[in-house]
């Protein structure tokens, strides 16, 4: 009589079930996950400087809102909706339901869809035009004044 026996397998191979649990346990996580979402917006200058354009012409109308109506822009719009909308910008026309697919609710689609809808049209070379003639208005203007040595006879 024997007392101790091997159990036999079912497929009688050994250790397979152990190869193949080690083996998933090594794998390595792939380096990169696909995204649905646009690309950092620190990106956006090199990859679609119009997009970026759009981008920060969207985030000043924003926070300009956001204070006079004392609340965070983020209430107002989160950022990811905004970044999604304005690096793939639909039709104007389609805005609002676009904006509501994404989740705004219909008091953010009116307080900030006209702002967006601006901020659609925006391209890099509109932004620096806008930006350059502010700056200009802004700058403040250069008085020159001559002073002559005047002249006493003592």
């Amino acid at each position: 009589k024997k007392r101790h026996r091997t159990p036999p397998t079912s497929s009688g191979r050994t250790g397979v079930g152990v190869a193949e649990f080690s083996n998933f346990l090594n794998a390595r996580p792939p380096l990169t996950l696909a995204s649905d979402g646009p690309p950092p917006p620190r990106a956006w200058a090199e990859r679609d400087p119009d997009a970026a354009a759009r981008l920060a012409t969207a985030r000043e109308s924003i926070t300009a809102l956001s204070s006079s109506l004392e609340v965070p822009p983020e209430n107002l719009m989160t950022p990811d909706v905004v970044r999604r909308v304005l690096w793939t910008p639909p039709d104007p026309a389609d805005l609002g339901a676009v904006l509501a697919a994404y989740g705004a609710r219909p008091w953010q689609v009116e307080l900030v869809g006209p702002l967006l809808r601006q901020a659609l049209s925006e391209t890099a070379a509109t932004r620096a035009a806008r930006v350059s003639a502010a700056r200009a208005a802004a700058a403040p203007t250069e008085v020159t004044v001559d002073v002559a040595p005047q002249v006493t006879d003592q």
